[in-house]
């Protein structure tokens, strides 16, 4: 970089960088929250936990009388960041898992609080040579930027990972009424009312039933199954009070959020063209809630859904009301794939896949070799993307996670994996994303869907945060940092 370019930062507290874009600045990278904490007992105090300069007294005020800031730092140190008392950074080193991290610290009164990162801007002033372009010279440039923070504290460590996979949501009020709502609601669902019952065409021994909750809530899953199948179908949706309506933007999974925005974030024609009819292939049903979502804010869309158990599908017809851009079929996927193989050509833009076998496993059909290659190379739109839910957490499935994203970087142009908000490290839904084109990226080469998750808030209206949802995203060279 020669002395002429700028290189500028953006305190992403006080907004996102769209004015300095219209300037010519470009964005390089854009660092993850920074953990800091508080303790109420110090007011006006944050104290640091990775930088330069910290200074680490050994005094924890226990009252709001000792909020004096001179009262926590050496003679002639009050100017210096302060960070842990010593014993605390110590205790820290122990701990591995962020939760007993954020335990700890209230121990001593200490809370975390998070910035909204920083995001690290460039523009180019000199001539660019041919074949040059802004990412390529800060690429080659020296010296090299830090691209996320780090600390040598273990503790502190998996406290700044689980800032980086779980930025805080911006939800709209009206979501987080919903939220709200449904956390109100009490009992299990075994003791809600039964209102509906279908036997599973799957299993002779269980039945998909629906259950009645306050305030409108329902939730539909299998029970009475004797291989332990009770967890493959759960869903929680919400109806009016006065027409029994299913309420299509109202979702409370957090994987079913993330899924939708990723369905669009990397189609740029769900973006920018107003007259494109998209076209959804859905592996997977349950009560709809996917399905529904994106066929009520995605007014011009097309969605066929396949649903292996006839019961899930009977429930399903017994929602209402109707929808005429919604086709729901009990048929096997992978069937259903050759079948339409076999026919005239039908293409569609995003693949949706969640599925899950009797042990909480995709099952290896939905990431063989030979499936993901067709649905690449005959069913996916020039453009399309393939979206499928994983369960994270424990040697085994994290291995298999391991062994899909090998085998998809085989067959599609581009992959990044996402967790949902609410995942943690012992497990939680991990996303998937493969598709072929490349997907949008950093000048540093991390996945970046902020850009296209806010158009996609903008133009189709989620009440939910679009951008805090694939905020998180992390390429395939990266995945051990999210397992």
């Amino acid at each position: 970089v020669v002395v002429d370019d700028i290189v500028t930062l953006v305190d992403r507290d006080w907004g996102e960088a769209n004015g300095w874009h219209s300037m010519g600045f470009e964005t390089m990278t854009i660092l993850d929250p920074l953990v800091m904490v508080v303790n109420p007992a110090e007011m006006g105090i944050r104290r640091y936990l990775v930088g330069a300069g910290l200074s680490h007294p050994n005094i924890v005020p226990t009252t709001s009388a000792q909020s004096n800031p001179t009262a926590i730092a050496p003679k002639g140190q009050q100017q210096i960041r302060r960070g842990l008392p010593r014993d605390t950074r110590a205790a820290l080193d122990e701990i591995l898992n962020p939760q007993l991290v954020m335990d700890r610290l209230a121990d001593e009164n200490f809370y975390p609080v998070y910035d909204a990162g920083v995001e690290r801007l460039y523009k180019v002033l000199s001539p660019l040579q041919d074949q040059e372009t802004p990412t390529f010279l800060w690429q080659m440039s020296q010296p090299k930027y830090v691209k996320r923070y780090y600390s040598n504290n273990t503790g502190i460590t998996s406290l700044l990972k689980y800032a980086a996979t779980t930025p805080p949501p911006l939800d709209s009020n009206v979501h987080s009424a919903y939220l709200d709502s449904w956390r109100a609601t009490s009992g299990t669902a075994s003791s809600a009312p039964q209102i509906y019952s279908a036997p599973s065409s799957m299993d002779p021994d269980a039945t998909i039933e629906i259950r009645q909750r306050a305030n409108g809530w329902r939730t539909m899953g299998i029970v009475g199954s004797k291989k332990g199948v009770s967890s493959i179908y759960h869903s929680i949706y919400k109806v009016d009070p006065d027409t029994e309506h299913v309420e299509p933007d109202v979702v409370i999974a957090e994987q079913i959020k993330t899924m939708a925005v990723l369905s669009l974030a990397d189609n740029v024609s769900a973006v920018d063209d107003y007259q494109q009819s998209l076209r959804f292939l859905h592996f997977g049903y349950g009560a709809g809630t996917l399905v529904r979502l994106l066929a009520h804010h995605v007014k011009n869309s097309y969605h066929v859904a396949l649903e292996l158990d006839q019961g899930v599908v009977e429930a399903a017809h017994s929602l209402k009301p109707d929808l005429p851009n919604v086709s729901v079929l009990a048929e096997d996927a992978v069937q259903y794939v050759k079948k339409i193989c076999d026919g005239p050509e039908e293409r569609f833009d995003c693949i949706c896949i969640d599925v899950f076998d009797e042990k909480n496993l995709v099952p290896e059909d939905f990431y063989s070799l030979s499936v993901l290659q067709t649905l690449s190379n005959q069913i996916l739109a020039a453009n399309g993307v393939l979206v499928q839910n994983f369960h994270s957490g424990g040697k085994r499935r994290n291995l298999v996670i391991e062994h899909v994203s090998k085998v998809v970087g085989e067959v599609f142009v581009d992959i990044c994996w996402v967790p949902t908000i609410d995942s943690r490290s012992t497990g939680g839904n991990l996303l998937m994303m493969a598709s072929k084109v490349p997907i949008p990226k950093n000048g540093d080469g991390t996945v970046s869907l902020s850009q296209n998750a806010l158009a996609i808030q903008a133009k189709y209206g989620f009440t939910f945060d679009a951008v805090a949802r694939v905020q998180s995203a992390t390429r395939a060279t990266d995945l051990s940092e999210i397992l």
